[in-house]
C-alpha cells in the first residue's frame, strides 16, 4: 500500500537551503522574452538585441540551463550580396559587469555563425548551454549580436520585410 504526502509549502528547519532535493530537480525557472525589432547593420561590436534574464541560484552549487530561440535574419548591403554576423552569450554575476560565457565562429573580420551567401535568410537559433552556480548570487545572461561587416544587414525578432516582428524567447533553469 503507498502513501501520500500533501503539502501547500516545504520549509527547511533553519533555512531554504537545508531542504535538499533528489539530484536533476528542477528547483526553479525563469522566462524572458522579445520582439523588438533590432538592427545591427552598422556596427561591428558586439550589441545587446534585448533579450536578457535573470535567475537567483537557491544553491550554489546548481546547474543552471541556459535555453533560447532566437529569431535572426541575415545578409549583405540591400539583401544582395553575402553577409550575417554572430552572436554570443554574456553573463553577469551579481553587481559586477559582463563578461563573454560563449561565443562562436569568428574569424579576422569578425563573427560568422549566422551568414548568407546570396541575398538573406531567416533563422531561429537554439542554443541550450549549461552553467554552474558558483554562489548564490544572482547571474543575468544576455543575448549580444554584431555584424560580421559593416553595411551588413543583420536583424533580430524580425517577420518578412521587417512588417511585424517576431518572439525571441529565454528560459533559465535551476536544477
Amino acid at each position: 500500500m503507498g502513501s501520500t504526502l500533501i503539502v501547500d509549502e516545504i520549509q527547511g528547519a533553519s533555512t531554504a537551503a537545508n531542504v535538499k532535493l533528489p539530484a536533476g530537480c528542477v528547483v526553479q525557472t525563469v522566462n524572458a522574452d522579445t520582439n523588438t525589432y533590432t538592427v545591427l547593420g552598422t556596427t561591428t561590436t558586439f550589441t545587446t538585441i534585448g533579450l536578457e534574464a535573470t535567475i537567483t541560484p537557491k544553491y550554489n552549487n546548481s546547474k543552471i540551463i541556459i535555453t533560447t530561440s532566437i529569431n535572426t535574419n541575415a545578409g549583405g548591403p540591400n539583401d544582395s550580396a553575402g553577409g550575417g554576423g554572430g552572436i554570443r552569450v554574456v553573463k553577469k554575476i551579481g553587481s559586477g559587469s559582463f563578461a563573454s560565457f560563449q561565443e562562436w565562429g569568428n574569424d579576422s573580420t569578425g563573427p560568422y555563425n549566422l551568414y548568407g551567401t546570396d541575398g538573406h535568410f531567416r533563422s531561429f537559433v537554439s542554443l541550450q548551454l549549461v552553467d554552474t552556480a558558483s554562489s548564490l548570487s544572482a547571474l543575468t545572461y544576455r543575448i549580444e549580436g554584431r555584424a560580421y561587416q559593416s553595411g551588413n544587414r543583420f536583424t533580430f525578432h524580425e517577420t518578412q520585410n521587417a512588417v511585424g516582428s517576431q518572439l525571441s524567447t529565454m528560459m533559465l533553469t535551476e536544477i
